[in-house]
C-alpha cells in the first residue's frame, strides 16, 4: 500500500503542512493572493517558490493562524518565475480551504504539525482519499482539558494510520520499546496527556500504534473512547488515573487491541468497556471494579493478562453472543476479588483454552447466570476459593469442542472438585481413615494432632489415623485431597475410564484409579519350588527351587550333575550274555 505520509513532532509548527520530517517549512509566503481570480491558486512574487516541485504539500490559512485549516497536494507550479502553485480543492487534501482574497492569506509547503491541534483543524468529519500515515515522534504533547476528536474517516483501500515512532519513522513498528515500559512513554513512545480533557475516535478504518496516552478525564466512555467501526489499536498504552466510577482507561464499540496496555484506578467501574465485537490480543489490562467487560456483544481475549481488579477480572455480559478467553491469565494479587471470570447469559460459543485463575477470587470462573456451558481445557487455579460454580456436568464441559474432561490442578489448595465446583472444605464432621487433610485455616482450640496432625497450625497436611478430632467446635477449615466421590448425577464415570486427557491430574497416591482403562498386573501363577532347576529365582522374592534327581542306577556312568557339591556317578547294570567274536554282550538300561 501507497501511503500518504505526515509527520508530528513536538518543535514542529500546526501552520506547516506536516508532509517532511523537518520542523520548519521549505517555503512560508504571507499576505498574498489566494483564489482571488485564478481558482484554487496561491501567489506570491517571483520566486517565492522556488525548489517547490508538484506532489509536495501546502497548507494555505489565513494570515496570523496558528493552526493548519487546509492542506493540499500541489498539482501544478509556475515553471518561469516560481511565483504560484495550483493545488485541488477536492482531492488529495485535508481540511477546508479558506475564503478567497487577494491579501491577507499565508502558504507554508512541507514541515512537520507540533500538537493535536491539527486533529480539530484538519482531521475533521470527512473521508480521506488516500491512504494517511501521520508519523508522531516520540515526546510529549499535553492537551489539559481539551478534548481531541480523531474524527476524520478513511476506507477499506484508504485508511488512517497514526503511527508513533522514537527517531525515526517506522522504527517502533516491530514492537521495539513500546511494551512494558512504564513511565518512559514520552520517551520512546509519543505521549499524549490530558487533565480532564478526552480523547476520541468516531471515524472508522483508522489504526492507532505505539502511542501512549495518560488523562484524569471522568467524561463517560474515560480516557480514550472509540465509536468508529474498523478500528483498530497496536501497542498503545493508556491510563486513567483518576478515582472516579467514569474513569476508564478504554471503551470502544467493536475493536481489536493488539499487544496494548490499559489501567485504570480500582474505583473505575472498569478499566476496558466494549459493546461491539472485540478481539484482544497479548494485551495488558490493570485496575478497575472490572476488568475486562462486555455489553451484548462478542469477546475472543487470547494472550492476555487481567490483573488488579477490585471485583471481576473478565465480564463476559449479554446473550447469544461468543465468549472465548484463550492462553491468558487473570490475577488479583491484592486477593479481595469475587470471581476471575464471570459468565452473564452468555448462550453459545463459549471456550476457555489453556488459561491461569490465580491470586485471590473467591471463584475462578462464575458461570451462575450462564445458560451455555463453557468448553474449558487445560484451565490452572491457583488460590481460588471456588474454582468453578454452576459447571457441574463435568462430563459435559468440553463436549463442544470434542474432548470430554478436563481434569483441573491448583497450587495453593490441590484438591479435586466438589459437584458445585468448589473446593471439598470441611468445617466440622468425621474424618475418613488414611484420606489427606491440609488444615487451610486454623481456629485457636481446635485440635487435631489424635487424629494424625503433627501440629495444630494453617498448613499443616496429614494423614487421618482416626476420625473424630479431640476438638473441632470453632470451624477450623480442612481440606481433604484426592475426593473424587462427586454427587449422584454430577459424577465422573470411572467404571468406563476417565474419559479426555490426564493433564493436569493431581493424585495423592502411588498411581490414579483410572478404572477399566488402568494398568493391571496379571495374577502369578507360580511352578512349586521343586519344580525349577536348582539355582534359580522367581517371583522377586529370591526363591530357590530344589533340583528332583534321578535315581543312581538311571544314569550313565561316569556322568556328574549338580552343583551342591556332590557329584553322583551311576552304576553300570550288567544282565548277562556271552562273550562273541572276544568281546563280551552288555545290556543295561540306560546304555
Amino acid at each position: 500500500m501507497a501511503w500518504s505520509d505526515f509527520y508530528l513532532t513536538p518543535t514542529g509548527n500546526d501552520a506547516n503542512a506536516g508532509s517532511t520530517t523537518g520542523d520548519n517549512a521549505v517555503v512560508t509566503v504571507t499576505n498574498k493572493d489566494w483564489d482571488n481570480a485564478t481558482g484554487s491558486r496561491f501567489t506570491g512574487a517571483n520566486g517565492d517558490f522556488t525548489g517547490v516541485t508538484v506532489g509536495m504539500y501546502a497548507s494555505i490559512y489565513l494570515d496570523g493562524a496558528t493552526a493548519a485549516v487546509f492542506v493540499s497536494k500541489i498539482t501544478g507550479i509556475d515553471a518561469v518565475n516560481a511565483a504560484y502553485i495550483d493545488v485541488s480543492k477536492t482531492a488529495n487534501k485535508l481540511g477546508t480551504a479558506p475564503a478567497a482574497g487577494a491579501n491577507g492569506r499565508s502558504c507554508k509547503v512541507g514541515g512537520a504539525w507540533a500538537s493535536l491541534a491539527v486533529v480539530t483543524s484538519l482531521f475533521v468529519s470527512q473521508t480521506v482519499d488516500q491512504s494517511t500515515r501521520v508519523n508522531v515522534k516520540a515526546g510529549t504533547y499535553a492537551n489539559t482539558t481539551t478534548a481531541r476528536a480523531f474524527a476524520a474517516a478513511g476506507t477499506t483501500a484508504f485508511p488512517i494510520w497514526w503511527r508513533g515512532y522514537y527517531s525515526s519513522p517506522g522504527d517502533l513498528d516491530d514492537g521495539t520499546h513500546a511494551r512494558d515500559i512504564g513511565g518512559l512513554e514520552g520517551i520512546y513512545l509519543p505521549l499524549f496527556t490530558f487533565s480532564t480533557g478526552q480523547m476520541t475516535a468516531a471515524g472508522s478504518y483508522q489504526l492507532l500504534s505505539n502511542i501512549g496516552i495518560t488523562s484524569q478525564c471522568v467524561t463517560s466512555g474515560g480516557a480514550f473512547s472509540v465509536s468508529g467501526t474498523y478500528v483498530k489499536c497496536v501497542r498503545i498504552r493508556v491510563e486513567n488515573t483518576q478515582a472516579h466510577a467514569n474513569a476508564r482507561a478504554f471503551s470502544s464499540a467493536g475493536i481489536d487491541l493488539v499487544g496494548c496496555r490499559f489501567k485504570a484506578t480500582r474505583t473505575a467501574d472498569a478499566c476496558v468497556r466494549v459493546t461491539g465485537t472485540a478481539r484482544i490480543y497479548g494485551c495488558h489490562v490493570i485496575g478497575g471494579i472490572i476488568g475486562v467487560t462486555t455489553a451484548s456483544c462478542s469477546l475472543f481475549v487470547n494472550g492476555s493478562i487481567v490483573e488488579s481488579f477490585s471485583t471481576t477480572g473478565i465480564n463476559f455480559g449479554g446473550s447469544s453472543y461468543a465468549a472465548f478467553l484463550l492462553n491468558s491469565t487473570v490475577y488479583c494479587p491484592s486477593l479481595d476479588a469475587t470471581n476471575g471470570v464471570w459468565l452473564g447469559g452468555i448462550t453459545t460459543g463459549t471456550a476457555f483454552i489453556g488459561n491461569s485463575i490465580i491470586g485471590g477470587c473467591t471463584n475462578g470462573i462464575n458461570a451462575t447466570a450462564a445458560t451455555f456451558v463453557p468448553a474449558i481445557m487445560r484451565v490452572h487455579f491457583c488460590n481460588c476459593t471456588n474454582n468453578l460454580v454452576n459447571i457441574t456436568e463435568l462430563a459435559d464441559v468440553t463436549a463442544d469442542l470434542g474432548v470430554a474432561l478436563l481434569l483441573f490442578d491448583n497450587d495453593t489448595n490441590p484438591f479435586p472438585l466438589t459437584t458445585n465446583g468448589s473446593l471439598p472444605l470441611l468445617t466440622s464432621g468425621s474424618l475418613e481413615v488414611g484420606a489427606v487433610y491440609t488444615i487451610t485455616t486454623y481456629v485457636s482450640n481446635d485440635d487435631f494432632t489424635n487424629v494424625g496432625a503433627g501440629s495444630n497450625a494453617a498448613g499443616v497436611r496429614f494423614t487421618a489415623t482416626g476420625t473424630t478430632p479431640t476438638h473441632w467446635a470453632h470451624s477450623s477449615v480442612l481440606a481433604r485431597e484426592g475426593n473424587w466421590n462427586l454427587a449422584a448425577g454430577n459424577a465422573v464415570d470411572k467404571s468406563a475410564g476417565y474419559p479426555g486427557v490426564f493433564e493436569g491430574q493431581i493424585s495423592t497416591v502411588a498411581y490414579p484409579d483410572i478404572g477399566a482403562v488402568r494398568h493391571q498386573d496379571p495374577a502369578g501363577d507360580y511352578p512349586s519350588e521343586d519344580d525349577v532347576r536348582d539355582g534359580v529365582d522367581y517371583d522377586s522374592a529370591a526363591m530357590t527351587g530344589n533340583m528332583t534327581l534321578p535315581a543312581v542306577g538311571d544314569v550313565r556312568d561316569g556322568t556328574t550333575y549338580g552343583t551342591d557339591g556332590t557329584e553322583f556317578e551311576g552304576t553300570l547294570a550288567v544282565t548277562g550274555g556271552t562273550v562273541t567274536g572276544g568281546r563280551p554282550e552288555i545290556r543295561g538300561a540306560n546304555l
